[in-house]
Formats: C-alpha cells, structure tokens, sequence
C-alpha cells in the first residue's frame, strides 16, 4: 500500500460465519479524503506484478470513482478496489451485531483469501 502512498491501513472485522468458511481471509482498507486516483493504484498494482503477481484491471465497478483490480497469486486471490460506498453498502459487508455501526466509504479496499490454509497461505513479499 505504501507503495501507492496509501498509509493508515486499518483491518476491519470479518463475519464470523464468513471467517468459519473461508478461515484464511484477510481484509484492509485505507480511508481517503476523495476518491482514490486510479495512478497510485496503478503504481501498486506495478509492484504486486514485479512480486510475481498476475492482476487484471482497472474495471470500472459501477460506483462513484471506483474501479477495481483482480489478482492471483498461488495460493491467494486478491480484489484490490477503490471508490465511495454509501453507509448501506458497508452496513451489507459487516458481520451481524455491527452493521448498526457502518459509516459511509471512501478509499481504497483489499480483500484477500487464500484457496489452502497452514503454512503454504503464508504471503511471500
């Protein structure tokens, strides 16, 4: 992220029943002031390919500024996306019991799982 100059990468909570599911997730994201320029992402995603990443994008994602960003890199799958969503869309994304306390977005978001668990999930730099 740093690679970007995104700093202030915070983790939200995942559901639990998605975390039973799919134990080896991680999410991130980093709050902007406006909608991320799609430069700085592309700079990111130019440093996951030089560590050996394959990613396809930007696909425009329908929302306000946003675009997004597919990556694939055995074991992990990556969606780097960027953009505004409204209170209801995080609200829809938060496990239950907090929805109540979705606030509204803007930035840029990483979602991470990986097909296998244990040692191989371990990301490599």
């Amino acid at each position: 992220m740093a690679t970007g100059g995104f700093e202030r990468l915070t983790f939200p909570a995942i559901d639990p029943e998605v975390s039973h599911r799919t134990p080896c997730m991680v999410l991130a994201r980093v709050d902007t002031a406006a909608p991320p320029e799609q430069a700085p992402l592309d700079k990111l995603v130019g440093e996951l390919r030089l560590r050996g990443w394959k990613v396809v994008g930007p696909v425009p994602t329908g929302q306000v500024h946003g675009f997004d960003y597919a990556g694939d890199k055995r074991p992990w799958i990556l969606d780097v996306s960027a953009g505004s969503l409204s209170k209801e869309q995080m609200a829809a994304r938060m496990p239950p019991g907090k929805k109540d306390k979705a606030q509204s977005f803007t930035g840029v978001m990483i979602d991470a799982v990986a097909r296998e668990c244990g040692a191989s999930a371990r990301p490599r730099p």
